[in-house]
């Protein structure tokens, strides 16, 4: 392999321009390769663009499960306000704001996934009531059975199980 000192000769011999051995400055170099692919850049052009919007719609686009989750658990703001513009006033409220919208959403995300698991499983009439504040049950179903079976939803770490059974109690 020879180095880049024993290349150097034969590179001096490349001609700078189409017409002339001679050398050129840096900015008609710019010039000439500004102007030699006019296509290329504008695709690299476009690439960048494709990119940048990518970038911003990642940070809009919501998962459906859980946008039709906070359209249920907030039906009054989902009207007025996207997921997105709903948490942003989130974030400028602080933490205890975002914990709260979270675990709203958190919940009623639990609620459809029990509702799709119950239906899968043979129960029908599955319904998850509209008003998000409905008392002690959370989905009401008729079993294989047919008998009429009301669910309470929770979620949380291990530590909530005694809780949720003594509730059951």
């Amino acid at each position: 392999m020879k180095s880049t000192n024993d290349l150097l000769p034969a590179l001096r011999q490349i001609p700078l321009s189409e017409d002339t051995t001679q050398p050129i400055t840096l900015r008609e170099r710019v010039e000439s390769l500004n102007n030699s692919d006019r296509a290329g850049r504008a695709a690299e052009a476009a690439s960048a663009a494709s990119i940048a919007s990518w970038s911003v719609f990642e940070a809009t686009n919501v998962d459906d499960g859980i946008n039709a989750a906070y359209q249920l658990a907030y039906p009054n703001l989902a009207a007025d306000h996207s997921l997105s513009e709903h948490w942003t006033r989130m974030m400028d409220q602080g933490p205890d704001s975002m914990t709260g919208f979270i675990i709203g959403i958190k919940g009623k995300l639990a609620e459809i996934e029990l509702a799709e698991t119950l239906e899968s499983a043979g129960y029908t009439n599955v319904v998850i009531p509209v008003d998000p504040t409905t008392p002690l049950w959370d989905i009401s179903a008729l079993s294989p059975d047919g008998v009429e079976v009301l669910f309470q939803v929770k979620t949380g770490a291990e530590g909530y199980a005694g809780q949720v059974q003594a509730l059951a109690t």
